[in-house]
This record gives structure tokens, C-alpha cells and sequence, in this order.
């Protein structure tokens, strides 16, 4: 399932950028970087154009409350695309 592919990638890269004192396993919808990567992490596996994504993106970040689970945030994003 193209979710589990996603939550349960490779997410070193984004884990390592996140300052220290952040939980890593939160997604914060008011750092550009962060819905930069999440663009990229989806269309490796999904082929929806990217303004449909940070569309998506954009109002998953109006329907999950902060803070933002990584995983059900996805998962909400993923929706929002289906």
C-alpha cells in the first residue's frame, strides 16, 4: 500500500535536518522544507503533479491540528489526494 510505502520509507534524511529538540515524528506545516520534502516523498511513489500535492498538503494542514503525527498526517495528505 503506497501509505505504508511512505510512512515506512527512508526518512534519515529529514530525521538528521530536524533541530534536536524537535520530535522528529511530527510534521510542522509552517516550515517550507519540511512540505518541500514531503512533495519529493510522494511523488517517488505517487504520480500526482506537484501543486496537486502541496494542494493536498495544504488542506491537511487545516484538518489535522498541530501537533501532527507524521504517520496520520500522511495519511491524511494521502486522502486528500484520492
Amino acid at each position: 500500500m503506497l501509505t505504508d510505502l511512505i510512512i515506512k520509507g527512508d526518512w534519515s534524511d529529514y530525521n538528521l535536518r530536524k533541530a534536536r529538540h524537535i520530535d522528529r515524528l511530527l510534521f510542522n506545516c509552517e516550515e517550507d522544507w519540511e512540505i518541500d520534502y514531503l512533495v519529493g516523498k510522494i511523488r517517488e511513489y505517487g504520480n500526482w503533479p506537484e501543486e496537486q500535492i502541496r494542494q493536498a498538503i495544504g488542506m491537511a494542514c487545516c484538518e489535522e491540528l498541530a501537533p501532527r503525527p507524521r504517520g496520520s498526517f500522511i495519511r491524511c495528505v494521502l486522502k486528500m489526494l484520492d
